[in-house]
């Protein structure tokens, strides 16, 4: 009897394992790494059945090799792979998991080395040299990690953190910097976003040490230091040039119309994008920042127009004059923490007198840059003007002002940026409509270009009724269907030719992609089995 239950628990652990079921990478470690370098990184998560497959956002510069346990990848990056955030899809034949961010930086990387929770424990080992990027977790509550550096008087050290904005660790970072008695010199909070970024000059020769800890992203009841498995942290040291803003966040950065930065003496500006910074944050990410114009216009502008500015002095703002006539409807935009400026922008618009007439400030809690939609009341030039909330001014106060006819227009969105076709039944994808300026019109939701052996019917989402904000795609595999890959979903007006991708936000704030993966894959039918020779059956039949 035991003999037989052992065996019914063995069979029943096979039957577990064998279950096939998709990745669920979650993240790799470290983060990041140096271009033209190959660095075998730690992969956060379950590798679901082997083998484990995965794709780069940046194709043609990077070799990605899983290990046979898929636990680990083996990254190498080409000497000319673009700086910034790029993305990793985990895959298998049974799906994939939601991308993940890969950072590809131009310094040298390190990782933390434990202990180093005090200045003592921080003393032992050699001083980080400098500019280098240190890959860090604050692996528990109470942890605070230090590094040493060596600085001589009057040398210039920029400490900038990435990890709630640029990894989405669940993390309210603070960052200092220490002397040797253990004195705070130099301390900040939040600079972009929830991280933190410090440029301090040291008075003296000697060793320093940047501290890290953190408080949780979502505030609770605890007023300790908080840690964990996904705390995760990129920390910046440099005692060179530094990048902090450059617009428009483009590729070519000869283009760029504002930038701002530390130590550029003598750099050629035309390597901005070689250089390290926070711009890297943007540079391929969806914001529009085309045909700008810098500083405040004299002559009033047509729209659609799009403005750069920056607030130096306490008695400026940022005013741009604009032609319209009367019943116009503006929706205008300001970027600027979506920029990493510190200005908190407040939007008013005046008329020819200074008048307000309307106002915006923060769009939320989490987002405190400024849209404000309104309609010309008459003809004539009204000021659409940028002030900072708390009349706070520098080189680093700047803000980009869209401004268009805010037009009936839609957005779609799904709720996932990859998706996986059932082996026995269609796949069912929601695909939710946003309906902006009063849009009313039919609109035709499909998928452009179907894989073979795949099937989709459009569907129309009507102007009125449940259908209007929703409306389901069925996906359908013919069997023997073999299909990995990106897919856009697309909405249509016939009536007015306007067109929108559906979208699926990704881990990182502010991102998003238009290309859903689909996981198809169908076994072949099973052959007809032939019929027996009715003389065959026959005979079987009186033979029973």
């Amino acid at each position: 009897m035991r003999t037989a239950i052992l065996s019914f628990v063995f069979l029943l652990s096979l039957s577990r394992i064998s279950v096939a079921e998709p990745p669920a990478i979650k993240a790799v470690s470290p983060p990041g790494v140096q271009r033209g370098q190959q660095v075998e990184l730690t992969l956060t998560g379950k590798p679901g059945t082997l083998p484990l497959k995965v794709e780069a956002s940046c194709e043609g510069f990077v070799t990605l090799t899983p290990s046979e346990k898929g636990d680990k990848l083996t990254v190498e990056t080409s000497p000319d792979c673009p700086l910034g955030i790029h993305w990793l899809r985990f895959f298998n034949d049974e799906g994939a998991a939601s991308l993940v961010p890969l950072w590809v930086g131009s310094l040298p990387e390190t990782s933390e080395t434990e202990p180093n929770n005090s200045l003592d424990e921080a003393t032992t080992p050699d001083p980080i040299l400098l500019p280098s990027v240190i890959n860090g977790v604050l692996h528990k509550g109470g942890e605070v990690d230090t590094f040493r550096i060596q600085l001589r008087q009057g040398e210039t050290v920029v400490a900038s953190l990435d990890a709630h904005e640029g990894l989405a660790s669940p993390m309210d970072s603070v960052l200092q910097i220490v002397d040797a008695n253990g004195f705070v010199v130099a301390q900040n909070h939040d600079d972009h976003g929830l991280d933190p970024l410090i440029h301090f000059s040291a008075d003296r020769d000697g060793d320093y040490f940047v501290r890290v800890f953190a408080f949780p992203s979502a505030p609770n009841s605890s007023i300790v230091y908080a840690g964990g498995a996904d705390y995760v942290y990129r920390l910046t040291l440099t005692n060179g040039p530094f990048v902090t803003a450059m617009v428009p966040a483009i590729e070519e950065a000869s283009a760029a119309t504002f930038s701002t930065s530390w130590k550029l003496d003598g750099e050629d500006t035309s390597r901005l994008n070689e250089l390290p910074g926070l711009h890297h944050r943007h540079r391929r990410s969806k914001v529009d920042l085309t045909a700008q114009t810098l500083a405040t216009p004299a002559e009033p502008l047509d729209i659609p127009s799009s403005v750069v500015g920056v607030i130096l002095k306490p008695e400026e703002s940022i005013s741009v004059p604009v032609q319209l006539a009367k019943g116009t409807s503006i929706v205008s935009k300001v970027f600027a923490r979506r920029l990493d400026s510190l200005l908190d922008p407040v939007l008013t618009v005046r008329d020819a007198d200074g008048k307000a007439l309307k106002t915006a400030d923060d769009i939320s809690k989490e987002n405190l840059d400024a849209e404000l939609s309104w309609k010309a009341p008459a003809d004539g030039v009204f000021t659409f003007e940028i002030t900072d909330r708390y009349g706070h001014v520098g080189e680093r106060y700047f803000a980009v002002l869209q401004m268009e006819e805010d037009l009936p227009r839609f957005e779609l969105s799904v709720a996932e940026d990859h998706f996986e076709v059932p082996k026995d039944k269609p796949l069912e994808v929601a695909v939710t409509v946003n309906r902006l300026a009063g849009y009313k019109g039919e609109i035709q939701v499909s998928i452009p270009t179907l894989p073979e052996g795949i099937t989709c019917e459009p569907v129309v989402s009507p102007g009125d009724g449940d259908t209007a904000k929703k409306v389901t795609l069925k996906l359908d595999a013919a069997p023997g269907t073999t299909f990995q890959g990106g897919i856009q979903i697309a909405g249509e007006d016939a009536g007015n030719s306007l067109k929108s991708l559906a979208t699926a936000s990704l881990k990182l704030s502010e991102w998003s992609t238009d290309s859903v993966w689909i996981t198809a894959i169908r076994p072949p039918a099973a052959p007809e089995k032939p019929e027996e020779d009715a003389e065959e059956k026959a005979k079987d039949k009186t033979e029973e």
